[in-house]
């Protein structure tokens, strides 16, 4: 038990976050403008969370002392990875693409935020769900402050946190952490959100936060795939309340998961996919200045996300062959 490992993974911890963001926003561009607008608010919500998560969890690193990394290539930094791709740092087998709107995309995604009473296989050494390392960081973190002691642990400078004063806003709330029980609170902020708790799909901003009842990102999920909602009192099984109306075929054509465009299949889209990985980019050097410091880049943020989502469509709406349109290109870290 030791610090370094600690700080290990919670790196681990926001690369995971920022692996699942990528396909949600996939599936909400290929959207068709103006339809499945119940899905959208879906996608949406969960993406802003993962994004407040990230957040968080940059927060946890930042009180012990740790050093969030978000860019890729650079000494130092993680490696820059591509998708289809395995999700970093979870040993269950879990491939996941950037897919246009479907079941199966929708599929992919409760299998990401899988929680853990709807866990099937067998657990040996490693981590098998986003849960369980959430679950082992709680863990390690407690038996460090025990061992160390809270002065040792968390070290890290106040002006770091971030907080609801810098954050544009999401369900939930961006904790400040400087102590063992604003950690813990920070950590089960992030489970809930994701999972729900054991025996429940909320995911518990109702009571804590005063906000309307919202279930957890898998049952978020779930409730497009069953094209019903949960009702208030429905239990962890299935949704029973009202139907949620999906149109899968109100979506934009994209490859799945598609040939590789190049800058002359079609003529001109390498210049559209440049500009595009340029802004990606900035985004990624924002979130990184903001999660190290510079905390106002996060609010700067903002206008690059919008900046990307246009040119995600303009790309999404470029024909590549074969009745199919081209992916954008996100990639993600992995240390």
């Amino acid at each position: 038990m030791t610090l370094k490992k600690l700080h290990t993974m919670l790196q681990m911890a926001l690369e995971v976050e920022l692996f699942t963001i990528p396909p949600y926003l996939t599936a909400l561009y290929s959207i068709e403008e103006g339809r499945n607008s119940v899905s959208v608010k879906i996608l949406q919500s969960v993406a802003m969370e993962e994004m407040l998560h990230a957040a968080l969890v940059s927060n946890l690193m930042n009180a012990v002392g740790a050093h969030p990394q978000v860019e890729s290539g650079g000494k130092g930094q993680p490696s820059r990875r591509y998708y289809p791709a395995q999700v970093p740092h979870i040993a269950r087998r879990l491939n996941i693409g950037l897919l246009p709107f479907s079941k199966r995309a929708v599929e992919d995604f409760m299998l990401i935020e899988l929680p853990e009473n709807r866990t099937k296989w067998k657990t040996g050494p490693g981590t098998y769900s986003i849960g369980q390392l959430y679950d082992q960081i709680r863990n390690l973190l407690v038996a460090v402050t025990e061992q160390l002691g809270v002065a040792k642990i968390f070290t890290g400078a106040r002006s770091l946190q971030l907080s609801e004063v810098d954050y544009y806003g999401a369900g939930g709330r961006l904790k400040v952490v400087t102590d063992l029980d604003s950690a813990l609170e920070a950590i089960a902020e992030i489970s809930q959100q994701g999972e729900g708790r054991l025996h429940s799909n909320a995911a518990g901003d109702e009571a804590e936060f005063g906000l309307p009842k919202e279930v957890a990102h898998f049952y978020r999920f779930e409730q497009i795939l069953e094209g019903r909602f949960y009702d208030r009192d429905d239990d962890i099984r299935k949704p029973t309340g009202p139907r949620l109306l999906v149109d899968w075929k109100a979506v934009l054509p994209v490859a799945v998961p598609g040939p590789k465009a190049t800058p002359t299949s079609p003529p001109g889209i390498g210049a559209t996919l440049d500009a595009f990985t340029a802004t990606y980019e900035e985004l990624l050097a924002c979130l990184h200045q903001a999660f190290n410091g510079k905390k106002a880049k996060l609010v700067s943020a903002v206008p690059i996300m919008q900046r990307l989502k246009v040119q995600a469509t303009e790309i999404m709406r470029i024909g590549i062959g074969n009745g199919q349109t081209c992916p954008p290109p996100f990639w993600f870290i992995e240390s």
